[in-house]
C-alpha cells in the first residue's frame, strides 16, 4: 500500500503524532513500486483541513480551554490538504512520480504550500537500506552484512525503541549524545559500508533524524542542532555538508496550566536526502563539530537511485 498521513502541532483532540506510528510498520515485500510519507505541519490543527468543523477540536466545555491563538488560518491549513493530497494521489494513482519531490523536499512546493515549519519523513520501494536499527542491540553492526558503526567521544550512544506522547513509535534507532564535559575531543559517528556494496554518484544517501529534547544544557528555544556530514571514498576523497535539525516544535494547544495532558513537544523525524559526491563511498561519519551539545535519534541510513524509476513502469 502507500500512505500519506498529515498532522498538525495545534492538535487538542489527538495531542500525540500516531499516524508516525504507522509509518513505522508499513513494510514494502514485494517488486512493485510503493511509497509513505508524513507531513507533520506547525500551526495546523484537527478540524481545519475540512470546512466543517472548525477551529474547535473538542466540544462542549472543554473547547473552552483551547488556545487557538497558534492556529494558522482555515484556508491556509485547505491549502495544504489540497496540495499535498492531491500530488500523493496523482503520484500513486496516475503514476506521476515527480510529485514526490514534494515530500521528500516540502520546500519544492514553496510556490504552493503556505509558510511554515513543516516536518517530513518519506521513504519508497527502492531504498537500500545500511542501517534501521531493527536486527539487534550490537552498536557495532549494520542491518547490511559486512558493514561496521563506530561512536567516538559520545555522552551516549545507545540503540534502542523510541517514544512519542502517546505511546512508543514503533521504531528503533541510534540515539547519540555529545557534550563538551564529557570530552574535549571532536564527537562523531560513523557508518562503513560492506567492501562489496557499490555506492556510486547515482546514488544519493538518505536518513532521518530526531531532536530527542534531552539535552539539558541548551535552552528548548535554540537554534537548530548543527553539525558535519562526511562521506569518505575508498580513495581518501571527503565531501563534507553542513547539516542543521530543528529542535523539537514546542506548541501550547490549552490555556490553563492544570488542563494541559500531555507534554509540550515530541520526537518526530525530519528526512535528509545528500548527493554521494565521491567515486566508491566507504564511509558515512556524522561530525559533530558546531553545536556544543545536544542528543538526537538517527534512523534508517541507506541510499536510493538519484534518479528514481518511474512507479508506472514498476505497475502490472
Amino acid at each position: 500500500m502507500n500512505y500519506l498521513v498529515l498532522h498538525g502541532t495545534e492538535d487538542g483532540d489527538l495531542s500525540s503524532f500516531h499516524g508516525s506510528r504507522q509509518f513505522e510498520r508499513i513494510q514494502f515485500t514485494d517488486n512493485q513500486y510503493w511509497c509513505k510519507a508524513t507531513l507533520y505541519i506547525r500551526g495546523a490543527n484537527h478540524g481545519q483541513f475540512n470546512t466543517v468543523w472548525g477551529r474547535h477540536d473538542q466540544s462542549g466545555f472543554g473547547a473552552r480551554f483551547l488556545n487557538f491563538s497558534g492556529i494558522m488560518p482555515p484556508d491556509a491549513q485547505r491549502q495544504i490538504a489540497k496540495v499535498s493530497i492531491s500530488a500523493f494521489l496523482e503520484a500513486t494513482l496516475h503514476g506521476q512520480t515527480d510529485y514526490l519531490t514534494l515530500f521528500r523536499t516540502p520546500q519544492a512546493g514553496q510556490k504552493w504550500l503556505p509558510p511554515t515549519v513543516y516536518r517530513n519523513k518519506f521513504q519508497d520501494s527502492t531504498y537500500r537500506f545500511l542501517a534501521t536499527y531493527e536486527e539487534d542491540l550490537d552498536l557495532t553492526t549494520t542491518t547490511l552484512p559486512g558493514g561496521s558503526m563506530l561512536g567516538e567521544n559520545l555522552s551516549d550512544w545507545r540503540e534502542r525503541a523510541l517514544e512519542i506522547t502517546w505511546g512508543d513509535l514503533d521504531t528503533h534507532a541510534v540515539v547519540l549524545g555529545w557534550n563538551p564535559k564529557e570530552s574535549k575531543a571532536t564527537p562523531s559517528y560513523a557508518l562503513t559500508l560492506p567492501r562489496l556494496e557499490a555506492v556510486t554518484h547515482d546514488d544519493v544517501l538518505v536518513f532521518t533524524l530526531a531532536d530527542t529534547n534531552e539535552d539539558e544544557t541548551t535552552p528548548k528555544s535554540a537554534a537548530p542542532i548543527e553539525f558535519t556530514l562526511e562521506m569518505v571514498g575508498r580513495g581518501g576523497a571527503v565531501t563534507r555538508t553542513p547539516i542543521a535539525l530543528g529542535r523539537q516544535i514546542e506548541t501550547n494547544v490549552f490555556k490553563a496550566a492544570f488542563a494541559r495532558r500531555v507534554p509540550p513537544s515530541e520526537l518526530v523525524f525530519q528526512s535528509f536526502e545528500v548527493p554521494v559526491a565521491v567515486d566508491d563511498l566507504t564511509m558515512v561519519r556524522f561530525v559533530f563539530d558546531k553545536s556544543a551539545s545536544g542528543v538526537v535519534a538517527l534512523d534508517d541510513v541507506g541510499f536510493r537511485a538519484r534518479v528514481p524509476a518511474r512507479a508506472h513502469a514498476l505497475l502490472p
